[in-house]
């Protein structure tokens, strides 16, 4: 039996067709300015575009860039978009990073393309080299820059901790804002807490007094409890 060439994917062909075509509406609709400059193709390019892969491209003409920065392109319409297609150096930096920009500048009138070592291979080539033997962890790649243990503590190690020493501090708090047995063998004569005070009013049965108490500590705890979850959520 022949194959039906009327679907693809199990979707009807004149389906896919009508909303490319929806699609590609779209897409001029909101590019005038690019369909008036490049919609017919730019002359003097084989199939209208610089690069023949262009013509791969399911839109009805390429997107006519004004600038780039960071992961975002902005064309001639003023229509912002996110970069999916960075190519070469802008997939490792990012479009026109501000340090990148700079040493193009500075390079530009020294000559670009001469082929040969400057002197700031050799400044490069020890560095390439350490980079390599660095270790993955970022206390590692600290060391090997010249950080000492102490400032490598304080510089790295410790903003990694800051998190969960923040969350392991709420949840000690929780679990002491409403401790009631040590604090019965330990608190001095005269020290209450919330705990203390709902037990004390609790067990001479009177609960109306017992009621503020109990109310700020489930408000304490409820409180820390909703931070520890922020704080996870973060992560």
């Amino acid at each position: 039996m022949q194959a039906s060439h009327s679907s693809t994917g199990g979707i009807d062909a004149a389906r896919i067709a009508e909303l490319r075509e929806t699609e590609a509406t779209a897409f001029r609709k909101a590019r005038p300015k690019s369909a008036a400059r490049i919609g017919n193709g730019i002359a003097g390019f084989f199939g209208g575009v610089p690069m023949h892969w262009m013509t791969d491209w399911p839109t009805p003409f390429p997107i006519l860039v004004d600038h780039a920065r960071g992961a975002t392109i902005t064309d001639i319409d003023g229509n912002r978009l996110d970069a999916f297609c960075l190519g070469d150096t802008g997939s490792m930096f990012g479009h026109s990073p501000a340090p990148v920009a700079r040493a193009i500048r500075r390079q530009a009138g020294r000559g670009l393309t001469y082929m040969l070592p400057s002197e700031d291979a050799l400044a490069i080539g020890p560095l390439r080299s350490a980079l390599m033997q660095m270790g993955v962890r970022p206390e590692q790649a600290a060391r090997s820059l010249g950080y000492g243990r102490f400032e490598t503590f304080l510089q790295v190690t410790l903003p990694r901790l800051r998190r969960p020493l923040v969350a392991g501090a709420l949840m000690v708090f929780i679990v002491v804002v409403k401790e009631l047995p040590i604090m019965l063998l330990l608190a001095p004569p005269g020290f209450s807490t919330l705990a203390t005070k709902v037990f004390s009013y609790t067990s001479e049965g009177m609960l109306y007094e017992a009621a503020p108490y109990a109310a700020l500590l489930v408000a304490f705890s409820s409180l820390f409890v909703g931070l520890v979850i922020r704080y996870e959520g973060q992560r």
